[in-house]
């Protein structure tokens, strides 16, 4: 077991026990005492992975409800790439996926994991992303697969103390593979530092003890 093999199979195993059961639709939760807006991930006919509500990261939602992606460890849809992250003492992430390409953080702390960024792309996009990906074999490590959904990838070149900088050049890459017209759009520095992060939650045990979840009518 090589060591990507050996961290994709030690981050999934500590945390498979924390998969909450899959959501048919998504739906605003709230806190009942702290009025906090919950979002959960959406499950779409056609997209193997998860998919994040276009309005996350724009509603003032205090968090996102979402789930570990666990696959039969045979079949794998889209990619996960990473890269360490000393300074939050954890890793950033980008997601590809049919739907989406979204970036996050994981922490190796008790500090929450958050969602940075997303955007949606095309089937067509989709498909020339992976092809750039697959053609990039310099740029990334060697993939590693477990029974995780996704195909893991290590980034070989982030800068390790600007993750915007790793996420824009990253972008670049992509956009190499695509049309003019079909670019994909990413914010400057001044927009990127004004996002505001959503807090990940994986299961109901990473809710503060008063935030008492229910489901809006």
């Amino acid at each position: 077991m090589n060591g990507s093999t050996r961290f994709s199979y030690v981050y999934v195993m500590k945390n498979i026990l924390l998969v909450i059961p899959a959501i048919l639709c998504w739906q605003f939760v709230r806190g009942q005492h702290l009025n906090k807006k919950i979002i959960v991930y959406k499950i779409e006919k056609g997209c193997h992975r998860l998919v994040i509500p276009d309005s996350t990261l724009s509603c003032g939602a205090d968090a996102l409800a979402f789930s570990l992606e666990i696959g039969n460890g045979k079949f794998h849809s889209g990619y996960d790439i990473y890269w360490p992250a000393p300074l939050i003492d954890g890793r950033y992430s980008l997601a590809v996926t049919e739907k989406q390409l979204y970036f996050r953080s994981h922490h190796d702390n008790p500090n929450p994991d958050c969602l940075f960024w997303l955007t949606n792309i095309s089937p067509a996009e989709y498909r020339l992303i992976c092809k750039k990906i697959k053609a990039s074999k310099g740029i990334f490590g060697k993939p590693f697969n477990s029974i995780e959904l996704a195909t893991g990838l290590s980034y070989k070149h982030p800068d390790p103390g600007d993750e915007y900088v790793t996420l824009k050049s990253l972008i670049n890459l992509f956009n190499e593979a695509l049309p003019a017209d079909e670019q994909i759009a990413f914010p400057d520095r001044e927009a990127y530092d004004s996002i505001k992060a959503v807090r990940i939650i994986i299961n109901t045990d990473e809710l503060y003890d008063s935030e008492e979840v229910s489901t809006l009518p």
